[in-house]
């Protein structure tokens, strides 16, 4: 299973990307919206884990989007 998680902090995403990892999974990591947007258009993921607040796009709009692919 890969997921896609997207958290602007940086020490909160590494501490998740790592228990994510220990548990087998592999796991992306978007730092802000736009980030998020480039990494879910290369598809791949199945699951999406998000912040609420983001950078240049927030969880509300990016969840939107992605739920019309």
């Amino acid at each position: 299973m890969k997921i896609l998680l997207i958290e602007d902090d940086a020490d909160l995403a590494q501490h998740i990307r790592e228990d994510v990892a220990d548990n087998g999974f592999l796991c992306e990591v978007a730092y802000d919206g736009r980030m998020a947007e480039k990494l879910r258009s290369k598809g791949g993921h199945d699951c999406v884990v998000m912040d609420v607040n983001l950078p240049y796009r927030n969880g509300y709009e990016l969840c939107s989007q992605f739920r019309q692919y």
